[in-house]
């Protein structure tokens, strides 16, 4: 299987995507295709298209870093990435990357970011490695369903959405727990078992 990362890929584009905190993103985001792909059937995850992926990862560095990353000066730029990468490579649970935010922003703000940051960019490459396949094109909805859900989220549980539909994909507001389970299009995948049958 190829690599997620591909660095052949990555070479020629343009250096802005490499300052600070873009790289950082771009591990967050093949973490979570990776862990869209390991959701998925066995038989399916053969079929994620690398080059979709990388292209899409690529997409979403570029849209983050104008959305969001820029709005952040020099110094907390550099203490946020290294406390992000450092917990990406470890590891560890959200609470330790909660701890490692909270002298940079405090308490409340640090654990606001280290969840709905997170949470946007597992979800994006949840969403890249499950496209990619061409037999995914929804998913459900899923909750922690205990007595923190809230009333946003509460009643997406279980809920279908088309993947291409970015404004329903978690997190939907700061802190959001919710997650995202692929839905396998039957049809299509009936469609290219007939193909193959009828040579």
């Amino acid at each position: 299987m190829p690599s997620l990362f591909d660095s052949g890929f990555w070479q020629n584009e343009e250096a802005l995507l490499w300052e600070v905190l873009a790289s950082l993103y771009l591990s967050a985001f093949f973490a979570g295709a990776e862990g869209g792909m390991d959701i998925l059937p066995p038989e399916f995850q053969a079929l994620v298209n690398f080059d979709l992926l990388n292209t899409d990862a690529l997409r979403f560095a570029r849209q983050y870093r104008y959305e969001l990353i820029s709005k952040i000066n020099t110094t907390t730029r550099n203490q946020v990435q290294e406390a992000i990468t450092g917990w990406i490579n470890s590891g560890d649970s959200l609470s330790v990357l909660e701890s490692q935010l909270e002298p940079i922003f405090g308490k409340v703000r640090a654990q606001m970011i280290a969840v709905t940051e997170t949470t946007r960019v597992f979800a994006e490459g949840n969403a890249s490695a499950w496209g990619s396949t061409g037999f995914v094109d929804e998913f459900t909805w899923q909750t922690a369903q205990d007595e923190r859900v809230c009333p946003l989220c509460a009643p997406r549980a279980g809920q279908v959405y088309k993947l291409s539909d970015v404004g329903n994909r978690p997190p939907i507001h700061v802190r959001d727990r919710c997650w995202m389970r692929p839905v396998v299009n039957v049809e299509n995948v009936l469609s290219q078992v007939e193909r193959v049958l009828n040579g």
